[in-house]
């Protein structure tokens, strides 16, 4: 994240604009004129074009390799991260509609997938409960059929054969 003013006095002035750019670009609150157009139209990106524009100085300081300002470039480079990381605020509303897009199809994805497994395990435990009450029903029949078979006479002691 860009420094603020007072954190970078010890710069140099360029490079102090080209920061304080930057900045002004991710809060889409720009000073030029034709980047406020492109702001509110929704078509504003943070890149080294724009941040030159936005600074008033030469876009070759800070987009060319071995540029004078180091320090820019790698902050124009972990904004770029940042955003294609997904953890960032989108900048511009075409930026703010993919992300919602990708979003919503990873959301459906997920949803799919949750129903998905959802349906195995209803599928499982019908199984399991056919499996259960055929189970049951064989136990039954064999327990009355077990009670048919055997006939169990008692044996009641005459009461002279008393000890």
């Amino acid at each position: 994240m860009p420094k603020r003013k007072d954190d970078i006095s010890s710069q140099d002035p360029m490079e102090c604009d080209f920061i304080d750019a930057i900045a002004r670009l991710r809060d889409g609150k720009p000073r030029n004129k034709e980047l406020r157009t492109k702001a509110k139209e929704g078509i504003l990106k943070i890149n080294a074009t724009n941040v030159a524009l936005e600074a008033g100085h030469s876009r070759t300081f800070i987009s060319l390799k071995d540029c004078r300002y180091p320090t820019v470039r790698a902050l124009l480079a972990q904004y770029k991260k940042e955003k294609n990381s997904g953890d960032s605020f989108a900048t511009t509303h075409t930026e703010l509609i993919n992300k919602l897009r990708y979003e919503k199809a990873q959301l459906i994805a997920k949803v799919k997938s949750y129903q998905a497994e959802a349906a195995v395990h209803f599928l499982a435990r019908k199984k399991v409960e056919k499996l259960l009450s055929q189970d049951r029903a064989t136990a039954a029949r064999k327990a009355r059929n077990s009670r048919e078979q055997v006939k169990v006479v008692p044996i009641v002691q005459s009461p002279s054969s008393k000890p």
